[in-house]
């Protein structure tokens, strides 16, 4: 770079176009080098970089319901019979780095007693590691570059014979501490040893889950495994990454109303229109049904809007106050509609920005409006706002995620002068092509539904 003096590093070239959540990670946040989810089967790597995996022993199995042994457990997972085992075709690359982080989620079969849950290629070289659990203990073992080996055991895992336990693993070396730390982790319980050694870097080896092909490698894990996660960095607990992970909502409608038949919802007379909508004068509103939304990961919630002849200031919908409450509202005095949704800290936001009525083609026609709170998005992602199927401009301050989306009553209209109709909530992040679909009238259509 002509002229520049300072530092570069992980420059990337990508064919697509990728959205924020592919890019690369902040230098000072996490560095996830694989992450296997094995939704619906898939073991793809879903970082996109590339780490596939090979079995051996026989071909990946995803079971939506447990076998009979199992009964009980966690499902779906990808099963482990005791014989297969699977691990990255290509090594995986850590040259020049002193830190790691292998985790996985997974469920074991009682009376299979030794077997490697994560190991490299080679355990005898430098950076080599084994994490396995022998009878109801865990071992981690790792190659630094003094070339002896660190070993702790503890007994963490959960106790009993029982299978139905779910069990999360974690360890992590950090070879940029002082003295290096190694750290080992199940299900919450935190064990950290110190050592006085010296890591150079971790290098190249191929990484194997549920057999090592050196260490013990007679035994295969029996059970499932729901998640697996490779870092380049040692994570602390709350950063690790399967942790974090929070899963897409199925989506799917939670409530519909058309206010033309108001199927027991309390509305002013004068609101009530043979053409459909709700007529409103700045001075009435509508409180629907109580809507569980709390125990959403990812929320939609959208409708139609006729400002008639002058914008006016109101609201269009919102729900509660405080952390966790949103809202989308009018200003006639900007001419603009907002959506916003309140974090954890209480701070307003006008999240996913604002769309200028101004622009609109004629104040007497049909807008829609959608607010989208996504709980597995990032940043300014976390919350979308949308003005007739379009992303509003993004503005306000960013959060990593979204806060617990109240319960409660929707209310409709308050303050607001014009029309408001076919307001539609549903669980998951719709996307613009899923939305309800642009209209000049009102339509006929179900009374309302509740799940």
């Amino acid at each position: 770079s002509s002229g520049y003096v300072g530092w570069f590093d992980d420059v990337r070239i990508t064919a697509g176009a990728l959205t924020p959540d592919k890019f690369l990670s902040s230098r000072s946040a996490a560095s996830t080098v694989a992450l296997y989810r094995f939704d619906n089967g898939s073991i793809e790597d879903v970082t996109g970089n590339g780490h596939s995996l090979t079995f051996e022993g026989g071909s990946p199995v995803f079971e939506e319901t447990p076998s009979s042994s199992f009964a009980g457990c966690r499902t779906p997972g990808l099963r482990m019979n005791g014989s297969t085992r699977f691990y990255t075709t290509a090594p995986v690359d850590l040259t020049g780095t002193k830190a790691m982080t292998i985790e996985f989620d997974y469920n074991r079969y009682w009376n299979n007693n030794i077997y490697a849950m994560a190991a490299s290629a080679d355990v005898s070289l430098a950076g080599g590691f084994t994490f396995y659990r022998t009878s109801t203990k865990l071992q981690a073992q790792f190659r630094h570059a003094d070339n002896a080996a660190w070993d702790f055991v503890e007994n963490l895992e959960k106790s009993g014979t029982s299978s139905t336990g779910f069990f999360g693993g974690r360890f992590s070396v950090d070879g940029n501490a002082s003295p290096v730390a190694f750290n080992l982790n199940v299900d919450g319980v935190n064990k950290a040893n110190t050592a006085s050694v010296t890591i150079d870097n971790l290098g190249k080896q191929q990484m194997y889950f549920g057999g090592c092909p050196t260490y013990q490698a007679g035994y295969r894990f029996n059970g499932y495994f729901y998640r697996i996660a490779i870092s380049d960095v040692a994570l602390d607990p709350a950063d690790y990454v399967l942790d974090n992970l929070i899963d897409p909502e199925t989506k799917r409608t939670l409530a519909y109303w058309n206010f033309k038949d108001f199927g027991g919802l309390t509305v002013p007379s004068g609101s009530k229109t043979s053409a459909g909508g709700l007529l409103l004068n700045g001075t009435t509103s509508v409180s629907t049904t109580n809507l569980t939304l709390s125990t959403l990961t990812q929320a939609t919630i959208e409708g139609f809007v006729n400002f008639g002849v002058t914008p006016s200031s109101g609201t269009i919908f919102s729900l509660g106050s405080g952390a966790g409450s949103f809202a989308v509202e009018s200003d006639a005095a900007a001419g603009t509609l907002a959506g916003t949704f309140i974090p954890y800290d209480h701070l307003a936001a006008s999240n996913g920005g604002v769309a200028a009525l101004a622009p609109l083609a004629g104040k007497k026609d049909w807008h829609h409006v959608a607010l989208v709170i996504d709980r597995t998005k990032p940043g300014a992602d976390a919350v979308r706002f949308y003005v007739d199927y379009e992303r509003a401009m993004p503005a306000g301050r960013a959060w990593d995620k979204a806060a617990t989306i109240l319960d409660g009553a929707l209310a409709v209209g308050t303050g607001f002068t014009g029309r408001i109709d076919d307001l539609r909530v549903s669980a998951g992040a719709l996307e613009p092509s899923e939305f309800m679909q642009e209209r000049t009238e009102s339509v006929d259509s179900m009374l309302i539904i509740v799940r």
